[in-house]
């Protein structure tokens, strides 16, 4: 599968989640600053309106598998290893606040 339509599918998931799910609302913003060394990254989140404490932090491929799961501590701070492969993160801060990062938006320490 490639990453457009793994793109239109991730745009047809979302758009029936909204519509079906009106009292839910979606986050408006994530940013994520990651220090590499190596495949190692040192992350930090933050989001709007959301708490970026003790959330659960997916590395997903393009084709929708989970490569790693990790969680923010208190501060909003998480570690992943990179994989090889392309990929991004996906972040669920609760009910009706799920996003997804892709390492292009990381912004460089």
């Amino acid at each position: 599968m490639d990453a457009k339509t793994v793109s239109r599918l991730l745009f047809t998931a979302a758009t029936l989640l909204t519509a079906t799910l009106p009292a839910y609302s979606f986050a408006h913003g994530a940013d994520v600053s990651c220090e590499a060394e190596d495949s190692h990254h040192s992350c930090t989140l933050e989001l709007d309106e959301i708490s970026p404490a003790n959330l659960s932090i997916e590395v997903m491929s393009l084709d929708l598998y989970r490569l790693s799961k990790t969680s923010s501590n208190s501060k909003g701070e998480f570690n992943f290893i990179a994989p090889k492969q392309k990929y991004f993160l996906l972040i669920d801060a609760g009910p009706g606040h799920v996003f997804d990062v892709g390492p292009d938006n990381f912004a460089a320490n």
